[in-house]
């Protein structure tokens, strides 16, 4: 009986808040390095930056070829582990059913920023596009051809 209790308790509640934060969608990949590319990660993603990582894959599938050929996470091709885990902070701007995360972290000394975009579907934050302000580039904008 308690346990039944519990279980419609949670049924109950808000779907809002028992979904993740927007910051924990993208800390998520900052924990898990090169998952940003990964198929079986593709559900995180909602358009336009699911359709770029999609053509990506045909891309290489096609001709072995990538139009991505560097980490959306870093804006670099390389980091140092240990520094990206003593400089790596979040902030989130959340307004409504869509939501803006900055990550900053040091890269070989140098500062970085980079922007997430996110919008909640389906029970769930998803990336919709990632950015570099500094470096004006957005995964929305690549051209996978």
């Amino acid at each position: 009986m308690r346990t039944t209790l519990i279980l419609l308790a949670a049924l109950a509640a808000p779907t809002v808040a028992l979904a993740q934060e927007p910051v924990d969608a993208v800390a998520f990949f900052y924990a898990n390095p090169g998952s940003e590319l990964d198929e079986a990660e593709r559900e995180r993603f909602s358009d336009p930056a699911r359709a770029v990582l999609d053509a990506n894959d045909v891309l290489w599938e096609q001709r072995e070829d990538v139009c991505i050929d560097f980490s959306i996470l870093f804006d670099a091709q390389d980091y140092d582990e240990a520094e990206l885990e003593r400089t790596l902070a979040f902030h989130e701007e959340i307004d409504g059913d869509v939501a803006d995360v900055f990550a900053t972290f040091s890269l070989f000394g140098a500062p970085r920023e980079i922007l997430w975009s996110l919008a909640y579907d389906d029970g769930s934050w998803k990336v919709t596009d990632v950015s570099s302000p500094e470096a004006g580039w957005r995964l929305s904008e690549l051209s996978c051809e």
